[in-house]
């Protein structure tokens, strides 16, 4: 699936409006819709992504640049040892 499918699987059920937001992304795989989310995401929120095993590679991005160089975001990855 594409960056800009999964954004649109998304967008209309988080709220974008307001100040940051903080989310936990638990399963997150490869990533892919913690970017869709984090794309969608007002500035300054953060994403932590926990995975229990690390996947590669990541997916391409197409419409919208990668959320890692969006002003005010933060992606915070993790790889759980035990879920």
């Amino acid at each position: 699936m594409e960056l800009s499918t999964a954004i649109k699987l998304i967008e209309n059920g988080v709220s974008n409006a307001g100040d940051a937001q903080s989310w936990l992304d638990l399963g997150a795989g490869n990533g892919l819709f913690t970017r869709a989310l984090a794309a969608v995401l007002p500035s300054g929120s953060v994403v932590t992504a926990i995975e229990k095993a690390v996947h590669s590679p990541q997916p391409k991005t197409t419409s919208r640049a990668p959320p890692e160089s969006t002003p005010g975001l933060q992606i915070s990855p993790r790889c759980a040892q035990k879920i």
